[in-house]
């Protein structure tokens, strides 16, 4: 594992951290199912997309200017692999699934901007 890896790795967790508890559990807590759900969602497109990005030495700022801009298919894509997991059976196959559509993903929608 590369320090580059490790340090995205580092950097997705404890903002997965400090914004769950901060802002679901303390300022918005009528709204923080939708809002978590939301979020999962988002966390999984970065986390699935990072693989093919990464390997195309796509920076990982980049990466999230890429994803903002295709927002609604990006969050899309993050809702169906999350709602993969919480469905039992359904999520055994969940993450070669949503490796095999983050994989798709990538090469039909956002590997041709630059």
């Amino acid at each position: 594992m590369t320090p580059a890896r490790l340090a995205r790795g580092l950097y997705k967790t404890l903002k997965w951290l400090f914004l769950a508890t901060l802002i679901l559990a303390l300022i918005l807590p009528p709204l923080a199912p939708v809002l978590w759900f939301a979020y999962a969602a988002w966390c999984a497109v970065l986390q699935y997309l990072d693989y093919p990005m990464a390997n195309n030495g796509i920076p990982f700022r980049e990466q999230r200017r890429r994803l903002r801009q295709q927002r609604g298919n990006s969050l899309a894509y993050g809702s169906g692999v999350s709602l993969m997991t919480t469905v039992p059976l359904v999520n055994l196959i969940a993450m070669p699934v949503g490796v095999i559509a983050a994989t798709l993903y990538w090469g039909r929608y956002l590997r041709q901007e630059n």
